[in-house]
């Protein structure tokens, strides 16, 4: 494996965070495939979770690099008594705590030619490294690759199962809205960090939205579910005043760098916005495959941003909704049935479908009439009339369900058993 460039360096405005002359460890007799950065603030137990997840890797050819991160000496023996006796581990320490400065820190004394990420309280499956590595390896159009992942709360329980773009032009859209990524499970070409300067030191928050929106256009992700990212009671997006400020000024920066686009050619998705919301739902799709061939403009996300916001109106509480649904998967289960299809391609699914997975309710497929031969949510939609004896539907539609069961009177008298989320709540 080669030595690792000298690589140029961007100037972020403030104390840069590669400055020249800086030049990260390199030992190419003994360089490991990836070095598995992971800061520490705090002496959680959690973090003997984290680094044995690293630790078993079917990847076993990697450096983890512990980040003491304005922990003192005084703590030392506790911390490295938390993280498992290892060879391939070591530790750094950095007596001021700043995420950026600690991660830039790992950068520098890395040793491979990929940075992979994992935060201390979080957890990955066993294959991450390997299935990233190997995926980076085969696209290098790409400069950081994530994957899907849980988010669970403090007891374990998934809230959701989440899926960031594994194309990089649908990604580079979607990172004008939000940020798709968990940090902790993402891998990065190191050259490719150095390039663009490392993280921003300048930002207390959203360090890594700011770095993938500089990448924008050159990072996706694996669909396999290799991460579980652990929420905490209260965290959102904006969990805190610093983190909306931070992420907000990324969000300006992004906008700021749109063309306009042509307002005019918007029209038909605008007109669905303001027709039914299953009118809304099929143009939501259709808005988000132009807005990838075509790049981000600023017509173009406000139209998906407008038919998001009519396709989600009348919407169930999600509360009382997952309720349901959990109740839902809880009565399948019961039955014995673990396998099923969901009956309906509108936005109800885009919720539900992660969910009852998150549930042990394994979906074999989505039929819907009106959305019959298209992709919708990485998967083909047939038609009802393709359902057999024996095959068990999940009603996936808060609005329309009754109408739905009535529409598949044909399909119950030829053997097939549909079941209902609301009604039978009811």
């Amino acid at each position: 494996m080669p030595a690792r460039r000298q690589s140029p360096v961007q100037d972020l405005g403030c104390s840069p965070a590669f400055k020249s002359g800086d030049t990260p460890t390199s030992d190419t007799e003994s360089m490991p495939a990836v070095s598995v950065l992971l800061p520490v603030h705090t002496l959680d137990p959690s973090l003997r979770v984290a680094a044995s997840c690293i630790l078993a890797q079917t990847q076993a050819d990697f450096e983890l690099i512990v980040i003491a991160n304005g922990i003192g000496d005084e703590h030392r023996a506790a911390l490295e008594s938390i993280v498992p006796n290892d060879t391939r581990v070591r530790f750094e320490w950095l007596k001021r705590p700043h995420l950026a400065a600690a991660l830039n820190h790992g950068v520098r004394v890395a040793r491979s030619e990929f940075i992979a990420r994992m935060d201390a309280d979080d957890s990955c499956h066993e294959q991450r490294l390997r299935l990233q590595l190997d995926a980076i390896r085969s696209r290098p159009e790409l400069d950081a690759i994530g994957c899907a992942f849980e988010v669970v709360d403090g007891s374990g329980r998934v809230l959701s199962i989440e899926r960031p773009p594994t194309d990089p032009r649908e990604a580079r859209w979607r990172l004008c809205l939000a940020n798709p990524f968990a940090h902790g499970s993402m891998l990065i070409r190191c050259d490719s960090l150095l390039a663009i300067g490392g993280y921003d030191e300048c930002l207390e928050r959203a360090q890594d939205f700011d770095l993938w929106r500089r990448m924008s256009g050159r990072i996706g992700a694996v669909a396999d579910v290799l991460y579980r990212y652990a929420a905490h009671a209260g965290e959102g997006f904006s969990s805190s005043g610093t983190q909306a400020a931070s992420a907000a000024a990324v969000l300006a920066r992004s906008w700021d760098e749109l063309p306009r686009g042509d307002a005019s050619s918007w029209t038909e998705s605008l007109a669905a916005s303001l027709g039914t919301q299953h009118e809304a739902v099929l143009a939501l799709s259709r808005i988000g495959e132009r807005l990838t061939l075509e790049g981000p403009t600023c017509f173009g996300l406000m139209a998906w941003m407008q038919c998001q916001k009519a396709a989600s109106q009348s919407r169930s509480d999600r509360a009382s909704q997952s309720d349901l649904l959990a109740h839902a998967a809880t009565k399948l289960r019961r039955e014995g049935v673990r396998e099923v299809f969901l009956w309906g391609a509108g936005a109800h699914t885009a919720y539900a479908l992660p969910l009852l997975e998150s549930m042990g309710v394994t979906i074999r497929g989505i039929v819907d009439d009106a959305a019959r031969g298209e992709k919708r949510f990485n998967r083909m939609v047939n038609s009802p009339d393709s359902l057999s004896r024996g095959d068990h539907v999940l009603i996936s539609s808060d609005a329309h369900e009754s109408a739905i069961w009535e529409s598949g009177a044909t399909a119950r008298a030829r053997g097939v058993a549909m079941h209902r989320i609301y009604g039978d709540a009811r």
